[in-house]
């Protein structure tokens, strides 16, 4: 339901409409200031903060990921724009 920009809500029938360019910047700012914040903690806490920010950084980035496939997806509507995109690509690798 992400990938066409659409939430289901909980309360009724109504979507709510999201962008994945923001979510993905959104968990990104989250991760960055989690890490900043997991500095300031005591010895004591080291480890189990380390896990969360590890973990914070995991679901960013399969985020990330799922926001370059879909506007990769979005792109391409038939062969012929997955044969554009390789052309403008010198190298070959379209990412």
């Amino acid at each position: 339901m992400i990938a066409n920009g659409t939430l289901k809500t909980i309360e009724d029938d109504a979507d709510i409409y999201v962008s994945l360019t923001q979510l993905c910047d959104y968990f990104t700012q989250a991760s960055i200031q989690m890490k900043r914040e997991a500095e300031t903690v005591d010895k004591n806490s080291k480890n189990y903060v380390q896990g969360m920010v590890d973990l914070m950084f995991s679901i960013t980035q399969e985020m990330l990921e799922f926001g370059k496939f879909e506007a990769q997806r979005r792109m391409i509507e038939g062969p012929e724009d997955l044969l554009r995109m390789i052309d403008k690509n010198p190298f070959g690798i379209v990412e």
